[in-house]
């Protein structure tokens, strides 16, 4: 069905080798920093997947009030039971590997852009972006709704303009099979999270608009609807009633003001944070976002859209608008490869250069120390599971800032995790653990306390106590329920 020619061929060693490059650079990043972006990475998704598996795990207010679909975590609990029926030990890195070859979704759309639009050159400036550039790299793996259904709305907007562009003229039947795809993508990401659901409609309505209502809408229709009628049947063999996770997330966030009760923030704070993430390269990316060629158009609206309409909603996260990412990079991209249409191999090759350095400070400077910093805690979790004499393990935490671990997601089968506000629940409770983590400070109480190892603020401490008392797996949940700020 699709022609494959010299030019094709010889440009193949060049894709296979950005999205290896591409794989292996986000399953180093995976292991390099354990850590959640957001605590909802691991308590919102991790954690639900293993109680579906059939393990201990901590439960937040949101899975009490049945405002979170299973679709996202019942397919993380599908892997988690394969690597029990395997007998391999049981890591959340395993899941966050799969996901990464699942973001490679996103690089070889953009390679296929680059090479319909500009042959090597496009391939070459388009997949060194979408293979390096920061944001998606280091979302690539990440285990949150936000960034797997903004890899599965970036993937499906390229590939619905790849289609209206590149191949408007093609036969009906690679026309319909393209669409189906790309708004098929573009229903699992509004399926995996329902507030892309405007930003895949209006992807839909740009394509509908460009190729014509006769020619596009069945394939369109077509493809959205399965992932919407998936989520509905998921939310009604699993919670109340069908779409609950819709219905009654907006009831509770929106009509009760639960969401409003914590990060709401200024109708600018989305281009304050990319401003702040990117640095000085969101000079030369800007301006080349404003010098967005025809061909990249339809992406460039669907990202000012999406940040629009969440710039209007007052809880804000910055993942919240991921997937305009990956597509005011790939306009920037698009844009750098046909201002060189003109120039020589060697201003290419320059330019490849620069565009690397330009990914690795931009890493180096902004996001690297940022997730070192939410991987620390993470990391003495992890040191202290590898301790063949852990017993039980506790967090004393006196500032709220329980989500920064992992909870049983990092925990070895069969040992308990325990939260702590107070020194005195730390005393009373000695007996049913013998690893503590917690501030820096915790010897000035504690002078018993043996220090293992600290990173930044946080040190893992050994007690001296060992695990008497019967162990208790539903303490975190519990203590949860008087910390968390919605009461519902």
């Amino acid at each position: 069905m699709f022609r494959v020619g010299r030019s094709d061929i010889r440009s193949l060693p060049i894709s296979l080798t950005l999205l290896a490059s591409a794989l292996m650079i986000r399953i180093l990043l995976a292991i390099l920093y354990p850590g959640g972006a957001r605590a909802d990475e691991i308590f919102q998704y991790l954690e639900p997947a293993l109680r579906r598996a059939g393990h201990h795990a901590v439960t937040t207010w949101d899975w009490r009030e049945g405002i979170r679909s299973w679709l996202v975590p019942g397919a993380i609990s599908k892997i988690i039971e394969v690597e029990d029926a395997l007998g391999v030990a049981r890591s959340p890195l395993i899941v966050r590997i799969l996901f990464s070859i699942a973001s490679l979704m996103v690089a070889a759309v953009f390679l296929l852009h680059g090479w319909l639009q500009d042959k090597q050159r496009g391939l070459w400036i388009c997949g060194v972006a979408g293979a390096l550039w920061p944001d998606i790299a280091c979302a690539s793996f990440r285990t949150l709704g936000e960034t797997l259904g903004g890899n599965f709305l970036a993937t499906g907007v390229i590939l619905a303009n790849i289609t209206a562009v590149f191949y408007k003229d093609a036969s009906r039947r690679r026309v319909f099979i393209l669409l189906a795809t790309s708004s098929m993508l573009l229903g699992t990401a509004t399926a995996v999270r329902f507030q892309f659901g405007p930003a895949a409609l209006f992807a839909i309505a740009l394509t509908t608009w460009q190729l014509g209502l006769r020619r596009s809408f069945f394939p369109l229709v077509s493809g959205f609807l399965p992932p919407i009628a998936l989520l509905g049947l998921v939310d009604g063999l699993t919670l109340s009633y069908p779409f609950q996770s819709v219905f009654h997330n907006y009831y509770v966030n929106s009509v009760m003001g639960v969401a409003d009760t914590f990060g709401c923030r200024s109708p600018f704070f989305y281009l304050y944070k990319i401003t702040t993430y990117w640095g000085a390269a969101t000079v030369p990316v800007c301006f080349l976002i404003s010098r967005t060629p025809a061909a990249a158009r339809s992406p460039l609206l669907s990202a000012i859209f999406l940040i629009f309409y969440h710039s209007t909603i007052p809880h804000k996260e910055i993942s919240f608008i991921y997937p305009a990412t990956p597509l005011l990079i790939l306009c920037a991209s698009t844009s750098l490869a046909h201002m060189l249409r003109v120039k020589g191999s060697e201003v290419l090759r320059r330019a490849i250069v620069a565009e690397v350095l330009i990914c690795v400070s931009v890493f180096i400077s902004t996001f690297a120390p940022h997730l070192k910093e939410k991987s620390d805690p993470v990391k003495l979790q992890i040191l202290a599971n590898k301790k063949k004499d852990m017993c039980g393990l506790a967090i004393l935490d006196s500032d709220k800032t329980w989500g920064a671990f992992g909870g049983y997601s990092y925990m070895r089968s069969g040992k308990a995790l325990y939260l702590f506000t107070t020194p005195a629940e730390v005393a009373v409770n000695a007996s049913r653990y013998d690893y503590l983590i917690g501030k820096k400070t915790i010897s000035i109480f504690e002078p018993d306390f043996e220090i293992v190892s600290c990173h930044d603020q946080f040190c893992l401490y050994k007690t001296g106590k060992s695990c008497e008392n019967t162990s208790d797996y539903d303490q975190f949940s519990r203590k949860l329920k008087t910390l968390e700020s919605p009461h519902i």
